[in-house]
């Protein structure tokens, strides 16, 4: 078993969270704007004494008005319950991964959950056979790529280039790194990872990542020729520094606390 470092999952955990607590706040919002609206209209028929006109003037331009509201406050309960399944699934599939990479050797260190000044990753893995950063994709369907090397998803194109972002911040991660742990070859392997998705992408038609599914994952890893093989000296260094680029150094938790999954995923 690897030697873990942080807690998998936490910031998909916390974005479905905060996603659930917008929804509470907007849903209390509608509730009490809609109690005021009908104490309004309840204060004006006493203070009218029946001035039937008058009432019905008002209580039609306030239903207008609630219709209104009451349709946008939907639209947008709407939006933060996909908001909240999509993190939530996105935490499940991190989850997923985290099992995964426990069965790799105990000359393995696994992060997740990395989170730096420039850069951020599900989980980065270093070992004899290399120096990888890991995104999770928990997508569903087909996923494959197009002639420039970004993904497609059941043969439709999207809207976010996902390879060129992820490279991106690993040239970034990168720099971090060689700052703190100067190497002439440093070389970081990309990969994302699909737990629930067929993948059709092979490697190197994805630009500088590779897509792999979740079963395919481990063996990827212990692989030689993914990445560049490390010494042992290489592994302490750069473990070194990712902790230190993490801010952590012996504050950076070696496991989760007790209870918090269970917690957690009550809330999701």
């Amino acid at each position: 078993m690897p030697r873990v470092f942080g807690t998998a999952g936490v910031h998909s955990i916390y974005r479905s969270v905060k996603a659930f607590k917008r929804m509470c706040r907007t849903m209390i919002f509608t509730a009490a704007t809609i109690a005021f609206t009908e104490g309004v209209i309840l204060t004006t028929l006493a203070a009218t004494r029946g001035r039937i006109g008058g009432i019905a003037v008002l209580a039609l331009m306030v239903g207008v008005c609630l219709w209104w509201f009451c349709r946008y406050s939907d639209r947008r309960l709407t939006a933060f319950e996909r908001e909240r399944l999509h993190w939530r699934r996105g935490a499940f599939g991190e989850w997923e991964v985290e099992a995964e990479l426990q069965r790799l050797p105990d000359k393995f260190f696994v992060f997740h959950n990395l989170n730096t000044a420039r850069a951020s990753f599900d989980h980065v893995i270093v070992g004899p056979t290399g120096f990888f950063a890991l995104e999770t994709k928990n997508w569903i369907g087909l996923v494959a790529a197009d002639p420039v090397g970004e993904l497609t998803l059941n043969g439709v194109g999207l809207e976010q280039p996902y390879i060129k972002k992820f490279v991106r911040r690993i040239m970034l991660f990168r720099e971090q790194i060689a700052a703190l742990s100067p190497s002439d070859d440093l070389f970081i392997r990309g990969v994302m990872v699909f737990p629930g998705a067929h993948v059709d992408a092979s490697y190197g038609t994805t630009q500088q990542a590779h897509c792999v599914r979740l079963e395919q994952l481990q063996d990827y890893i212990e692989h030689p020729v993914y990445s560049r093989k490390l010494s042992e000296d290489e592994i302490d260094r750069l473990v070194r520094a990712l902790r230190d680029l993490a801010g952590a150094n012996e504050a950076f938790p070696p496991a989760e606390p007790a209870g918090f999954r269970a917690a957690t995923t009550s809330l999701l």
